[in-house]
């Protein structure tokens, strides 16, 4: 083997290698079931899978062994069959991706290139009989056969509806994504004229590798993405939720409940001022928190509410508690959340009343904190909570942005369901998942 063969085995192990490290960057991590993640795990698999086996064909030249021979041309077949399995993954790989995106792309565009592998792969069986690609010599060198031009047609056809995939469903892509996946098909194509014109140098296996470096920062670029989309939705979710949590009319009615304890009982009054203190001052530190918070803590906060409540509401509002743990985190507000929605269903009335049961359990394999109301009617609309969704507030935050809230900070669940006489809404926080 001359000192190109070698290059070519160098640079095809790099590849292969590098192939199969992206797959495991890929593979691993916390990450939803997606199709257009399993097609390039698939797709990159093929590629390390064609590099090795036109490097150990590369290395088996020459060797006039039967063996040696055998090898070689199991390597040799393996080479030019899995190309074309790595063109048409690509291809689902690019309409698993238009599908992510909400675009269905047409079916029979990937089946069309399925059968025309499955059609090319044939015609290489075919050239282990009649040499019409290439033919391993006695001397176990390869030659190329005099319809070698027809298998790079082959891989001409492929790139051609990869491209029109492409241009057919552009708008699915961002300018960036665009960029990367048009390299991926462009540089195949030269690659291809260029071994058409040159011989001895694996020009297309060296674009494969340089498809898998791309790919592999468009792996890198989609997932800044999806962080930089979550970490705003985080931001948004924080703002809503502790916005929700000063409402004018809860404190009109503590700074009136203040004002009359002023004169009544001083010592009440003052008291009432250090409860709302540390109620604002929770709510102000919710937007700096970034990760979940002790129960405790959030307990704490949830009884300076429900005690400025209380002094507002008189025994107009029931509370009772059923903590049997407080040994997990839950996402900052999430229960005060909750408990306030629960007190606005039951005590918004002049003449209602309600119950409030607040309770914590280990559960095994996850922890539940669970906020109950009953005893009285509920108020019309639900959610969101009255005061934001009475004066047509957009930012107002509903259970749809708990549940959101709970999802990304934490990995949890927000469970809601029908009592007797009430409602239960439940944070379900797995063991572990904490994010």
């Amino acid at each position: 083997m001359d000192n190109i063969g070698y290059i070519n085995v160098v640079l095809e192990t790099f590849g292969a290698l590098f192939s199969l490290l992206v797959v495991v960057f890929v593979s691993v991590g916390e990450h939803e079931p997606d199709r257009s993640r399993a097609s390039l795990v698939r797709l990159l698999v093929c590629n390390a899978a064609v590099l090795l086996c036109d490097a150990c064909s590369w290395l088996l030249e020459g060797s006039a062994d039967p063996v040696g021979r055998t090898l070689m041309e199991l390597t040799t077949f393996g080479m030019f069959s899995l190309s074309y399995v790595r063109l048409a993954l690509f291809t689902d790989y690019i309409a698993a991706s238009i599908a992510a995106r909400g675009q269905k792309p047409r079916a029979g565009t990937v089946r069309l290139m399925w059968a025309v592998c499955a059609l090319a792969i044939a015609s290489v069986a075919v050239s282990l009989l009649n040499g019409m690609f290439y033919r391993i010599d006695a001397q176990g060198m390869y030659v190329r056969g005099p319809l070698i031009g027809l298998s790079h047609w082959f891989g001409a056809l492929f790139i051609l509806i990869n491209g029109w995939l492409l241009a057919r469903y552009r708008k699915a892509f961002t300018v960036h994504e665009l960029f990367v996946l048009g390299l991926c098909v462009i540089l195949p194509a030269v690659a291809l004229a260029l071994q058409q014109a040159f011989y001895g140098i694996s020009f297309l296996n060296m674009a494969a590798t340089l498809v898998a470096i791309l790919l592999y920062l468009g792996v890198q670029m989609e997932q800044e993405r999806a962080i930089h989309q979550q970490t705003l939705e985080l931001e948004r979710c924080r703002a809503r939720l502790a916005m929700s949590q000063i409402h004018p009319k809860f404190l009109f009615r503590a700074l009136d409940a203040i004002h009359d304890l002023c004169a009544a009982d001083p010592p009440a009054a003052k008291e009432a001022l250090r409860e709302l203190a540390v109620y604002l001052r929770a709510n102000t530190d919710a937007l700096s928190c970034t990760r979940p918070v002790p129960l405790s803590l959030e307990l704490a906060h949830v009884r300076s509410y429900l005690a400025l409540e209380r002094r507002c509401l008189g025994d107009r509002l029931t509370v009772e508690y059923a903590v049997d743990t407080e040994d997990f985190a839950v996402p900052a507000l999430s229960l005060q959340f909750l408990v306030e929605r629960a007190v606005q269903r039951r005590c918004v009335g002049e003449a209602s009343r309600g119950s409030v049961r607040i309770s914590a359990q280990d559960e095994g394999r996850s922890w539940r904190a669970s906020v109950r109301d009953v005893d009285a009617l509920p108020l019309p609309g639900g959610d969101p909570i009255p005061p934001p969704a009475q004066t047509g507030d957009p930012n107002a935050f509903t259970l749809e942005g708990m549940r959101t809230w709970v999802a990304l900070l934490q990995g949890g669940t927000l469970e809601t369901g029908d009592v007797p006489g009430g409602t239960v809404c439940s944070i379900v926080v797995p063991k572990g998942g904490g994010r």
